[in-house]
């Protein structure tokens, strides 16, 4: 499989991978797997190689006889000639990898957005994107091990925080990274939320959902796609606000205190009122923005907040 490969290249700061290694680290096979695939590029010919008769490595000056013939010279056996394909080296091409990445989320290729790269060659911006009806923003990064390039990554996501949830890929060891991120900001392995099959990522869409949802389900405090204040007066759910008055903030927490579905008669004793709930989220002729969104009726008296589904 390629996630070694691609997990090696993404982390070193030069992510090329020379011909001669690939040739004597057995990993040739996948190599041409990833050429053939357009992931690894042809990137400017080596002037560094493995001494082809004592393989070590050399600050060789490599010389062309203009005849596309190459020689070096190596201390312990004189001038030796250089094959022409031990120059070749392959790039990662970060191109290719974040459009995998969006297409793993489900874009196709026409919708696929142009990525923008926020700080040069180690964090991109692929979007906003959306699993079913939940909206959240994407970014891609590496290195993160690297003291000189997590304060940059973490600068620029305070910098720029949204209120939509956001979630950072990297093919960095997320245990690794002991920096503070913004809230509703997650970081995930790239290679634990996507998996390689025929040729192309593939998405494990529960990941994305629990860290949207609250891998506890509970909502108040888990979840960065949703988070209501400890009173109830506020939420913040898939990148919309709302506030809520005292009453309506007591229906919406005893809504939530029972797993997001309970009788309109529990919901009213709640807020201590007589009005019908319709009654308590409508004012001048409007639905409170969090109806029938946050707090919709089943029909048999019950209602349930689709927070749950």
């Amino acid at each position: 499989m390629p996630e070694k490969l691609l997990r090696q290249l993404c982390e070193n700061k030069d992510p090329s991978i020379a011909q001669q290694i690939v040739d004597i680290s057995g990993t040739k096979a996948i190599t041409d797997r990833l050429i053939q695939m357009k992931a690894l590029q042809p990137s400017e010919p080596l002037d560094i190689v493995l001494c082809p008769d004592c393989f070590e490595s050399h600050d060789l000056s490599v010389e062309s006889d203009g005849n596309e013939k190459y020689s070096g010279y190596c201390q312990e056996a004189g001038y030796v000639d250089v094959p022409a394909e031990s120059l070749a080296c392959h790039t990662l091409s970060f191109d290719w990898l974040l459009q995998q990445i969006n297409m793993a989320i489900g874009l196709s290729l026409a919708e696929l957005p142009e990525p923008i790269e926020c700080i040069e060659q180690n964090l991109w911006f692929l979007g906003k994107q959306r699993i079913g009806q939940r909206p959240f923003n994407v970014y891609f990064t590496r290195r993160l091990r690297d003291s000189s390039v997590i304060k940059p990554v973490q600068d620029y996501l305070f910098r720029n925080q949204s209120d939509l949830p956001t979630f950072v890929i990297t093919t960095s060891s997320v245990d690794s990274v002991i920096a503070a991120l913004p809230k509703r900001v997650v970081l995930l392995n790239l290679f634990e939320t996507m998996t390689f099959r025929n040729g192309r990522l593939i998405l494990d869409e529960s990941i994305f959902t629990l860290k949207l949802k609250g891998e506890s389900y509970d909502v108040i405090t888990d979840g960065i796609g949703q988070h209501f204040s400890s009173d109830f007066r506020s939420a913040m759910v898939d990148g919309a606000r709302y506030t809520f008055s005292k009453n309506q903030a007591a229906v919406m927490e005893k809504l939530i205190e029972s797993d997001g579905h309970a009788h309109k008669d529990t919901l009213s004793a709640a807020a201590n009122s007589n009005q019908s709930l319709k009654g308590l989220f409508r004012y001048k002729g409007q639905y409170h923005p969090a109806w029938d969104v946050l707090i919709k009726p089943r029909g048999d008296g019950f209602y349930f907040c689709p927070l749950y589904l």
